[in-house]
């Protein structure tokens, strides 16, 4: 598969561009930046040793399309190409097309299993899409490359047509729909025309697709040829049962019906599975200097992002393209500079990372407890879920899970959002929560993924021991025991 490199003056901008990347190919490119500079007063900037290593990361004989931003980005790509083993050469190319636009289409083309020669069309024509929504297609050099060129040919005397389809996807069929729309059909041999109005496009392009401009309430239908024709147009059809996965997950339909049920049918029973949320406390030891404290922060950040970034793409990966915002929020919350100024304050004052660290983690969350909204109190457990991943990284101390087997009612004081979102559904039977509020990202992600939820029950603990079995009477938030 072809792998997509993003060199880039800038560290945000180029984060910014991956994110939106991966979120378009639920992580099925590889996908890496080089961008910025190691420097502290002067970040703005690109060096060509990044550049290499960023190459070498994610390279494959199927091709690397370097995306660079301006000036000296282009200069560092050169640079690095001349360190880089010779052999390697003939596979990576430098490709001009605009830095945002074409890195989206290109990592869709490749997510699709396009050769290099196809990602590299497909993001020169990046933006003729937005010509074409701004109705500025008399501007675009070579427009008639656009559609017409990658319009596949269809054999009329053994096509299948599909029935019509009604958009009811608030901003039509915008990237993200159209990124789903290629993903799913890009594997398909048979030719696949999407026909919106009198216009006809390649249904596997996605700049074709949104040049379309297709709003809510229009019609669309597929019109294919091949010999998995048929195959194509009903996995379309499923598609566009789900919206695309655009704006509302995969099974809210499902969810709607099942919280329904629950709030009607308002008792749940099981086992009792008792567990408490740890939180490493600092260990008494030696304060080991400013660089080798910070240095131990800065490389537990990093892994903790990493671990927030794989917890994010599997929930899309599943369906959950709304729920797994908390965990773009939680990366969010730990790239603060503010946190890190704080932090290293603390440091400077000869407090180990560990010790300056749970300092700031209870600032924030005290923040968030005086705030006068009920939302930003709900986000307490959000600073105490980043606070905890830190902490367990910087003390070596493994990842703690409910470890079931059979099906059990968890009863907890609290549980953080990662521990929701890495539990095994079939295994939870419902959730007793002692010290949460239906506004916590627990909460909600619970009831994304269909698990019963109760909270409030003070004292839940001092009465459960496990494997008792319980009734929990949701409408009442209380506990029975039998």
């Amino acid at each position: 598969m072809v792998s997509i490199v993003i060199v880039s003056h800038s560290l945000e901008l180029a984060k910014g561009v991956y994110t939106l990347a991966q979120q378009m190919t639920q992580g099925k490119v590889a996908i890496t930046i080089a961008a910025g500079i190691d420097d502290i007063d002067n970040p703005i900037g690109t060096d060509a040793i990044a550049v290499m290593e960023a190459i070498e990361k994610v390279y494959s004989d199927d091709g690397v399309v370097v995306f660079v931003d301006m000036g000296s980005a282009i200069l560092s790509t050169d640079m690095a190409l001349e360190l880089l083993d010779p052999s390697m050469l003939p596979h990576i190319h430098i490709c001009a097309a605009p830095i945002v636009e074409g890195v989206i289409t290109a990592s869709i083309a490749a997510m699709t299993g396009k050769n290099v020669k196809s990602v590299l069309h497909e993001a020169h024509m990046a933006l003729f899409a937005k010509y074409e929504l701004l109705d500025q297609s008399s501007c675009f050099p070579k427009s008639t490359l656009s559609q017409e060129k990658n319009k596949p040919k269809i054999d009329m005397n053994n096509k299948f047509t599909s029935n019509e389809f009604i958009i009811k996807n608030k901003h039509g069929i915008h990237a993200r729909p159209a990124a789903a729309i290629v993903g799913a059909l890009g594997d398909f041999k048979a030719d696949i025309l999407l026909c919106h109005n009198e216009k006809e496009v390649n249904a596997k392009s996605i700049n074709n697709l949104t040049s379309l401009a297709i709003k809510e309430g229009d019609s669309i239908h597929l019109i294919a040829s091949g010999c998995d024709a048929k195959q194509a147009i009903e996995v379309f059809n499923k598609l566009y049962m789900q919206n695309f996965y655009d704006d509302i997950i995969n099974n809210k339909k499902e969810i709607a019906e099942y919280n329904q049920s629950v709030n009607e049918n308002s008792i749940f029973e099981g086992t009792i599975y008792t567990y408490q949320e740890k939180y490493p406390q600092p260990h008494k030891r030696d304060f080991l200097g400013t660089d080798e404290e910070m240095g131990a922060f800065y490389k537990a950040k990093n892994t903790a992002l990493s671990e927030l970034k794989i917890i994010e793409l599997h929930l899309q990966k599943i369906g959950f393209t709304k729920e797994s915002n908390i965990f773009q929020a939680h990366q969010e919350m730990l790239n603060d500079k503010s946190m890190d100024e704080e932090v290293a304050n603390l440091v400077k004052n000869n407090r180990t990372i560990e010790s300056a660290w749970m300092t700031t983690i209870e600032s924030l969350a005290l923040l968030y407890k005086e705030s006068d909204s009920q939302y930003m109190q709900a986000r307490v457990i959000d600073a105490y879920d980043i606070g905890y991943r830190i902490m367990r990284i910087l003390q070596n101390v493994s990842n703690s899970l409910p470890e079931l087997t059979t099906p059990h009612i968890i009863i907890s004081t609290n549980l953080y959002p990662s521990t929701i979102a890495q539990l095994q559904p079939r295994f939870i039977s419902g959730i007793v929560l002692e010290d949460s509020s239906q506004e916590s990202h627990t909460v909600l992600l619970a009831k994304a993924i269909q698990l019963p939820i109760v909270v409030g029950v003070k004292k839940a603990l001092e009465s459960a021991s496990n494997n008792q079995h319980i009734y929990v009477n949701k409408r009442d938030n209380k506990i029975i025991f039998s």
